[in-house]
């Protein structure tokens, strides 16, 4: 499910997830945490890309960078979708809060920072957080909760996606410039992160469909969604393939600079 990190110490990503699951239990209980995250000064998080040229570079944070990681100023009023990708340090931190077992804080973050709930980061990153208590939890009530906030930021991301107009999705079946990687590649950067977004948002969908109905139409009608999803994280990827072998045609590589890591850690987290 995590990028492959290099051998050697790292931080250990199942220990993380125990602890914050262990952590939130405690908090629906009213107890103190149960366990906690010590810190690894010398430990490294690593983002890596299998099967690309970005492999041999990967993305690497120290400990102490990521404890180290503040929240970015509020920002001002007046949000337009080409200011999606401003919330990505926004995001990051929230992460971070959240996987230090601070999942209450890292909530109350993405709502404090987001109160219109218009942004597509803060919304998709407060959607993962519902998804996660609903799961641990199994309450109908926090899963029906985690619904309406997964669809919320399904709806906001479909606001930031490239337009599809019928003209199009006619063309697009002779012509494979508006198909696949060719549709990809004529979006702009807010508009590919979007179509990330929006598959992530599609998987979590789908989750909580099928456990909170758990009849055969439901199951089948989130199969369809899981299948589409993946179908996008694979156009995705295919689409970095392409980019950075053209960045090593032109003499620019091993890796096209302009797909920023955010992007490319997200793909290869939805690939697998």
């Amino acid at each position: 499910m995590f990028p492959r990190k290099p051998s050697g110490q790292g931080v250990n990503t199942l220990g993380i997830l125990s602890a914050t699951t262990a952590r939130f239990q405690q908090q629906q209980q009213g107890g103190s945490p149960a366990a906690s995250i010590p810190p690894t000064p010398n430990s490294t998080f690593s983002l890596s890309f299998p099967s690309t040229p970005a492999a041999e570079q990967g993305f690497s944070f120290t400990a102490e960078e990521l404890k180290s990681i503040e929240a970015p100023a509020t920002p001002s009023e007046g949000y337009t979708r080409s200011q999606a990708l401003d919330d990505l340090p926004a995001i990051r931190h929230a992460l971070h809060t959240f996987l230090r077992g601070q999942m209450s804080e890292s909530e109350k973050y993405c709502n404090d920072r987001d109160p219109q709930k218009e942004r597509m980061y803060m919304t998709a990153g407060l959607g993962l957080i519902q998804m996660l208590k609903g799961l641990l939890s199994f309450e109908p009530v926090d899963i029906e909760h985690a619904l309406e906030s997964v669809r919320h930021a399904s709806l906001i991301a479909s606001q930031h996606r490239r337009p599809s107009t019928l003209t199009t999705r006619i063309s697009s079946l002779v012509i494979s410039e508006n198909s696949g990687v060719g549709w990809i590649k004529g979006m702009t950067p807010v508009e590919r992160h979007a179509e990330l977004v929006y598959s992530e948002c599609l998987l979590e969908k789908a989750v909580l469909g099928i456990v909170s109905s758990g009849d055969w139409i439901t199951f089948i009608r989130e199969f369809l969604n899981i299948r589409s999803a993946t179908n996008t994280y694979r156009t995705l990827e295919e689409f970095i393939h392409l980019a950075d072998k053209e960045a090593v045609a032109r003499g620019e590589g091993p890796i096209d600079t302009s797909i920023d890591r955010d992007f490319r850690s997200g793909v290869a987290l939805g690939v697998g």
